[in-house]
């Protein structure tokens, strides 16, 4: 029989999983609309323009020397070539000017409308019990301790589940999960303090190392103020947020100024980030100072899951 103290923690797990449950029916929801936004816009586009070239086509195709019935068969044969050729083209398009603005504004859209619950939900990603976040063994622990088992307390099914949990499975999974992370933005808040403990933010581009995925680098100025912060080695790291809310957030972390200069890593910068080295001057490449992150550990979050993965 659990505990007090077990029976109180057990009735917060069931919040967090109801919590959780309406996160993943939210974000469920959400790709349904949003792909049946696709589907509507270009059935929407097949017709209208199909429809136009249809009509083009009639405007110069000469019908004297044939039936009724033959008419019909060919306009019928040439409507469905056109509903399959622009059906197939707008297919493409969509993942281009303008139709990829036109989705991302409905991604907004969708994320403005539903932000309440996702926001308010977000809470319960994390779940921490003793100083440890157990969020990922919350189901097993309801599912033990809510059914007749040999284990009684939430410590036993911790122990339980940590002998029995393959965690180099669970490790390699988390990781490549954080490469495909890192794989889909460049962009990072970064969060520093000067010697009087006074914290700024600001927004940065960073590139990843091709070696290991868990090392970072970042370029600044060399006048900027930024950098006096940046030389005491503190520092704290959150990815701007994916179009499928995906982050990266860690304050496990060693910073340093790099070995490597601006352009020992242009290469780089012209792959991860795109547009980046265009327009520099000389003189800006050579005095750029280049900082190196190597994280220990990080926090990665979507709008339904977090995981902790370490290096």
């Amino acid at each position: 029989m659990p505990s007090k103290e077990d029976k109180v923690l057990l009735e917060e797990m069931a919040v967090r999983e109801r919590n959780m449950k309406r996160r993943r029916d939210i974000s469920g929801l959400m790709l349904h609309k949003l792909r049946l936004f696709k589907r509507r816009l270009v059935a929407f586009l097949t017709v209208l323009s199909s429809g136009l070239l249809l009509g083009f086509y009639s405007t110069f195709e000469q019908f004297k020397s044939m039936s009724i019935v033959s008419v019909i068969e060919v306009n019928v044969l040439v409507a469905a070539i056109l509903v399959l050729f622009t059906s197939y083209f707008w297919q493409l398009m969509l993942k281009h000017w303008p139709l990829k603005n036109l989705i991302s504004w409905y991604k907004t859209r969708l994320r403005t409308t539903y932000a309440g619950p996702l926001l308010a939900s977000k809470r319960w990603l994390q779940f921490y019990y003793k100083g440890r976040d157990i969020s990922p063994y919350i189901p097993q622990i309801l599912y033990y301790l809510q059914n007749e088992s040999a284990l009684k307390t939430v410590d036993e099914v911790l122990a339980f589940i940590n002998g029995e949990t393959p965690s180099e499975v669970k490790e390699h999974n988390v990781l490549d999960k954080f490469r495909r992370f890192i794989g889909e933005t460049n962009q990072m808040v970064l969060s520093t303090a000067t010697a009087d403990g006074i914290p700024s933010s600001r927004q940065m581009r960073f590139i990843v190392s091709p070696e290991k995925s868990n090392v970072w680098y970042f370029g600044s100025a060399p006048e900027t103020p930024k950098i006096a912060e940046l030389d005491l080695g503190k520092a704290a790291i959150n990815t701007i947020p994916t179009s499928t809310g995906m982050t990266i957030a860690s304050n496990k972390l060693s910073i340093k100024r790099s070995k490597y200069k601006l352009s020992d890593l242009a290469d780089l910068y012209r792959v991860q980030v795109p547009g980046f080295m265009d327009g520099l001057l000389e003189a800006d490449i050579d005095n750029e100072i280049i900082y190196e992150i190597v994280i220990e550990s990080a926090r990665l979050d979507t709008w339904t899951q977090h995981d902790q993965v370490k290096f």
